[in-house]
């Protein structure tokens, strides 16, 4: 769980990134500290076990000494990177709704009220006025009409390939409907935990990345879909061969916006 005695790593991130002009969407909670590791040692800092206040993970959202406690830590991580104009976005949440998987207290409107607590403190926090947004996965949508933008991931259990158009269209409008005013975003997109290691058995030649990318801009998606997946670039398959010939996807995609004026949305920001 962010933010521990490794946060120099994150130092180093946004120093590559101001020297890359790469751009980051700063996810502050994910959901398998909750999810998946609540009762892993070290893991949630928030966990009565580790002397926190809360003895079950729902505790999280609705005590307020476990709030206030999040905002002391919220308050430390925008004072030390709401600096960077690299910064795009504050993600409050990583796929927030695979919690209710595993706890029973799990509630859309206990998590309705939390946003609405959390959001105008980090507004009151931040003097550089960053974007705020969350994220949900599995189909599952919830009100993000106050974030700056809507998102939500997708993974095709099989398929990839050939699925991946259908399911990006399908979701572009359903994230259309959750914030129907605001920009909207894929803000993950990949093979489904079978294709962990990359190997992606039924596509050997980057279809997938080409479908996603064009099926998302042209059903008005804020931006590309993102990929997940970043080894299937580099080490595929057994043999762990390296494939850049798949990232042709994305200059394709460049020269498009460029050629229809969007070479100004290239130039750097600056308060």
């Amino acid at each position: 769980m962010l933010f521990r005695s490794d946060g120099w790593r994150l130092d180093k991130i946004f120093e590559a990134a101001e020297s890359s002009d790469v751009y980051i969407q700063l996810n502050l909670l994910d959901m398998s500290s909750f999810a998946y590791n609540w009762d892993a040692v070290d893991q949630n800092i928030f966990n009565s076990i580790l002397g926190g206040p809360c003895a079950n993970r729902w505790c999280f959202i609705t005590d307020t000494v476990a709030r206030d406690y999040n905002k002391q830590l919220w308050r430390y991580i925008i004072a030390r990177y709401g600096y960077s104009t690299n910064l795009v976005s504050w993600e409050f949440w990583n796929e927030v709704n695979e919690i209710q998987w595993s706890e029973p207290l799990f509630s859309w409107n206990d998590l309705g009220n939390w946003y609405q607590d959390m959001y105008p403190f980090v507004e009151s926090m931040d003097p550089n006025n960053h974007m705020m947004t969350s994220s949900v996965g599995s189909r599952q949508t919830h009100d993000q009409s106050f974030f700056a933008y809507s998102q939500m991931h997708i993974y095709p259990t099989s398929g990839v390939s050939t699925n991946i158009s259908d399911m990006i269209s399908d979701y572009s409008q359903l994230v259309r409907e959750v914030a129907p005013d605001k920009p909207n975003i894929i803000g993950e997109f990949g093979g489904s935990s079978t294709f962990f290691d990359g190997t992606m058995p039924d596509d050997t030649t980057g279809l997938h990345i080409h479908n996603a990318l064009w099926t998302g801009i042209m059903n008005g998606l804020a931006t590309t879909p993102l990929n997940w997946y970043s080894n299937i670039f580099y080490f595929r398959g057994t043999d762990k061969t390296y494939y850049p010939d798949w990232w042709k996807n994305y200059k394709a995609i460049g020269r498009s916006e460029e050629r229809r004026g969007g070479k100004e949305c290239r130039s750097r920001w600056s308060p």
